[in-house]
């Protein structure tokens, strides 16, 4: 029997935003900085440019402090005097935050539109969803001030009946209480939920209670084309169907109204 989705859950950054897009590299750079210092971050060793590339990747959906907090027990391991994990996550926003404020401001100046800040389809989809009554929720790892702020840039706000993120105080409110959130909030089952997420914790949030899993394996660096590496880590999370982006919405129509779907 098929079994309709009435409420959809987004991840935000990389699966529908593109204004953080390589923020991957700007907190590798931060962590090997911090590990060899600044005059030797570029001759990291390939052992360790793996192993933050994989704390980040791991990581990838909960706050940012988390990725912070990996940091600061790297250094005490390696002997060094870590900060506190606010102190580098304020070091690292100041640097993704050059970054992001570039586009917003060529955002406002109309430079740039909100379509190339989109993962493509994004926009079109969401309508899509409107008009079949499914009710949209942003459930970020990203700060929720600045995801209400980019969601309003990119013109898109008006397609979600609520915006969260993270809070600086609270390290509970990671995507599993997100998605808790919205479905007591509004009030459907597990069962009825989809989710679209570009990390392993999407779909693990998503498919623990209950709900459909897609991954948005978009190639964020290259601006267009699949991300293999993304594909496979979603797939291997747990995603009932992982898509390039949301301009084919064939499959993603089919998956809303409850029909099998392949993962591929």
């Amino acid at each position: 029997m098929n079994n309709p989705r009435t409420v959809a859950f987004f991840d935000f950054d990389g699966t529908l935003s593109r204004i953080r897009s390589g923020w991957q590299t700007v907190m590798a750079d931060h962590m090997l900085e911090v590990l060899l210092g600044a005059a030797v971050a570029n001759a990291a060793s390939p052992a360790l440019s793996e192993r933050v590339a994989d704390a980040i990747e791991g990581l990838s959906g909960r706050p940012t402090i988390l990725q912070m907090e990996w940091l600061v027990a790297e250094v005490q391991q390696r002997g060094g005097r870590a900060l506190r994990a606010a102190d580098y996550k304020a070091q690292f926003a100041e640097r993704i935050g050059r970054r992001v404020d570039a586009r917003m401001q060529a955002l406002q100046a109309g430079s740039v539109q909100p379509a190339e800040l989109l993962v493509p389809g994004a926009a079109e989809f969401l309508a899509l969803l409107r008009q079949r009554d499914v009710q949209c929720y942003i459930g970020s790892g990203s700060d929720e001030a600045a995801v209400r702020a980019e969601a309003q840039a990119l013109g898109i706000v008006g397609a979600f009946a609520g915006i969260y993120g993270a809070w600086p105080d609270n390290l509970q409110r990671d995507k599993h209480a997100l998605v808790a959130q919205v479905l007591e909030e509004s009030g459907c089952s597990g069962a009825q939920l989809i989710g679209f997420g570009d990390g392993a914790i999407d779909m693990q949030a998503v498919c623990a209670a209950g709900g459909f899993a897609v991954g948005v394996a978009f190639d964020e660096l290259a601006g267009a084309g699949l991300d293999a590496a993304k594909h496979a880590r979603l797939l291997a999370a747990g995603a009932h169907l992982v898509v390039t982006d949301y301009a084919a919405t064939a499959p993603l129509l089919q998956a809303i109204s409850g029909q099998p779907a392949s993962a591929n």
